[in-house]
């Protein structure tokens, strides 16, 4: 509620039955103490219309990516555009809760879950810019979210005060720890990537391994025209046999069964972590991977889908991906499966990542193998899993002492 705005408009009243009085009993100092509070009054009133106009506030995150451990900087920055000065700013900006900040900033408790309130108290000059920094550690894996700001001033005298929200907000993306493998550790029928072949219908023109003596039957884009140069007679590139086989990761995020006994964190990040760190192994070996998970991210009404890409930005895609995804469920994996099977490629692998097994979902992967799929099981959970299940090969998760992840 604002106290000192029904102030000034108590003080307006006030002042206006005293000038009444004053010209009513006809009295001349009297009306001159009116004049000077209603005309202080009215310089209040026009001083709070003006005080948050051309007010700007920016808020920046170096990094905005980042994984958990790494120093982060947050810079805020307040702008006063205008000729009017602020006799006093109060700033109210929303931050996550769980960051551990250098030094002791102003924070306060707030009344939304996992978010507290970080304060400033200044005054401005016309054309005057402040700027804040505060230092803290990336928190754990997550997608953070900072803002909306508060804004609140007034008149010199605390006659009047106005307050705006400013809605727009900034994310801090942390990703999952990435742990290094010295293999994927499956069986050769399920590597994935580009594949020597012996023989094969398919050839890749980026790999040339020799040339030879021109046949009928040979096209002109298969002319080695230095090597023909060279040897005065016409040669053709000899290119290497591959095939593309595709890695297409199934997330599965539920931790309990039944799901509504609700989530364990432990599990979860075990999970989290093994999917970032199989297709960090991928794409570096130049593999193709997508990523599937069955939560929706922030913002989103749809479930994690991530088509097949290979090295470059998609690492950073499934980074991003992998940091927003939450314990809560959106469908069933077993139900997730049938959906987005439909309409994926037949030469891909599919691999499941999940700490738990329920029947539901393990029939629906019985049901993908004996229909010719390539499926395959990564067990993250701590109960003792089978080696196979009607034909489908179950994988648990190992930590090295050195920290390296493998698949047993």
């Amino acid at each position: 509620m604002n106290y000192s705005g029904r102030f000034g408009d108590l003080w307006l009243l006030l002042t206006g039955l005293l000038l009444l009085v004053s010209i009513v009993a006809q009295q001349a100092s009297l009306f001159m103490v009116g004049a000077v509070l209603l005309t202080t009054a009215g310089v209040s009133r026009l001083w709070e219309r003006w005080c948050l106009a051309r007010i700007e506030y920016t808020r920046t995150l170096t990094p905005a990516r980042a994984f958990p451990g790494e120093p982060v900087e947050l810079q805020l920055s307040l702008v006063n555009r205008k000729p009017l000065p602020l006799a006093w700013l109060d700033v109210e900006d929303e931050v996550p809760s769980d960051l551990a900040y250098e030094g002791e900033p102003r924070l306060t408790t707030s009344f939304k879950t996992g978010r507290r309130v970080l304060t400033h108290l200044l005054s401005m000059r016309w054309y005057e810019r402040v700027n804040r920094q505060y230092r803290f550690t990336a928190p754990p894996r997550g997608y953070y979210s900072f803002g909306p700001v508060t804004l609140r001033s007034g008149d010199l005298f605390g006659l009047f005060s106005t307050e705006r929200t400013l809605p727009g907000e900034d994310h801090l993306i942390v990703y999952p720890e990435v742990r290094s493998m010295a293999a994927l550790g499956l069986p050769p029928r399920f590597l994935v990537g580009d594949i020597r072949l012996k023989r094969s219908l398919l050839h890749d023109p980026m790999r040339i391994v020799g040339v030879r003596d021109y046949a009928p039957g040979d096209g002109l884009r298969k002319v080695h025209w230095r090597a023909t140069a060279r040897l005065q007679a016409l040669q053709v590139k000899q290119l290497e046999a591959t095939t593309n086989l595709d890695l297409l990761m199934f997330l599965n995020v539920t931790t309990t069964v039944p799901d509504w006994l609700g989530v364990t964190p432990e599990l979860l990040e075990r999970a989290v972590t093994t999917a970032a760190s199989v297709a960090d192994h991928a794409l570096t070996h130049g593999y193709r991977v997508g990523l599937y998970a069955n939560t929706n991210p922030p913002g989103s009404d749809q479930q994690v889908r991530l088509e097949v890409g290979q090295a470059g930005d998609q690492r950073l895609r499934v980074l991003d991906a992998l940091a927003k995804v939450s314990g809560l469920a959106t469908v069933s994996m077993e139900t997730f499966l049938r959906r987005e099977t439909r309409s994926l490629p037949w030469g891909a692998t599919l691999l499941i990542i999940t700490s738990v097994l329920p029947e539901g979902m393990l029939a629906t992967l019985t049901r993908l193998w004996r229909a010719g799929r390539q499926v395959a099981i990564v067990y993250t959970g701590e109960a003792a899993a089978p080696s196979h299940l009607a034909g489908v090969p179950v994988f648990t998760t190992q930590w090295t002492d050195a920290g390296e992840l493998q698949l047993a």
